[in-house]
């Protein structure tokens, strides 16, 4: 009984902000990875990419509002499989494609081979990637840049910031600050809970939510156990709003050029959940 007081102890633990980090799970294990890709894949749904609908208003927005032309260069981190990457490379865009996921890696290829379509996708996590560019645009879509620590999202930028021509445009997107004031602590327990999602045997899984209220940080701690053993995965999100997300680009020589609802360019207004943002090197 004392080792399943010790384990539960450890398994309830409230670790402090971005205290444990381990998202590559989600990428590189065998079985989750194949899971994530079919999310990335499914038009019906946007748990890992936003919907084919979607993707192609993201990508005309964005081909207008910063004159994307053929010819121009752009890199994506973390691109997954490749859905933003093809569109633009369609379009006759050089493109640049990072991630650490090989098996999402594998069907960007096979698709861009498909296509006739010359991308340069490297497998290489993006915050020790040094790009070679320069590139006219960055993407770091779907709110990438919430879930890295404050750390390391320093280190992306500075990165991100060399990769980039004088007048080169970054483009991401958060989520606000309106919509972590409606996330709530909780508890999940439930065997095989997301239907098999974290592995092919049976297994136990606790889901807890923790709040950070003064960090505006929200934690999705996963602990999955199984007859061999037990794994936990940290899901965390950083919150965001302009001034905040304006001071930390302001640090790392960057200036916001326009704030948006979204990354179609729909108006922001203060009960928009998420901002995308179009972003510039600070002169």
């Amino acid at each position: 009984m004392k080792n399943i007081y010790n384990e539960l102890t450890q398994i309830t633990s409230r670790p402090r902000p971005f205290q444990n980090y381990n998202a590559k799970k989600l990428w590189a294990d065998e079985h989750i990875s194949k899971q994530m890709l079919a999310f990335h894949l499914d038009p019906t749904n946007d748990i890992a990419s936003r919907r084919a609908s979607l993707i192609n208003k993201v990508v005309a927005f964005l081909t207008a509002k910063l004159k994307i032309r053929p010819g121009s260069s752009l890199i994506d981190y973390g691109c997954g499989p490749g859905l933003y990457c093809h569109r633009f490379a369609k379009a006759g865009v050089k493109v640049t494609g990072v991630d650490f996921s090989e098996r999402s890696l594998k069907y960007a290829r096979a698709q861009a081979r498909k296509a006739r379509l010359n991308i340069n996708y490297i497998e290489a996590n993006y915050l020790q990637f040094k790009a070679k560019g320069p590139f006219d645009v960055a993407t770091l879509i779907y709110q990438d840049f919430c879930a890295l620590p404050p750390s390391q999202r320093k280190v992306l930028l500075a990165s991100i910031r060399r990769s980039l021509t004088n007048d080169g445009f970054l483009v991401f997107d958060v989520y606000l600050k309106t919509a972590f004031k409606q996330r709530q602590e909780g508890t999940q327990f439930k065997k095989n809970l997301q239907g098999g999602f974290w592995s092919a045997r049976k297994y136990y899984e606790f889901l807890q939510t923790f709040v950070y209220r003064k960090e505006c940080v929200l934690l999705d701690k996963y602990t999955i156990i199984e007859r061999n053993g037990i794994k936990t995965v940290y899901n965390w999100l950083e919150y965001f709003d302009l001034a905040k997300l304006k001071k930390e680009l302001a640090a790392s020589g960057f200036r916001v050029v326009n704030a948006y609802a979204d990354l179609t360019g729909r108006a922001l207004n203060k009960t928009s959940h998420e901002m995308a943002v179009i972003v510039r090197k600070a002169r």
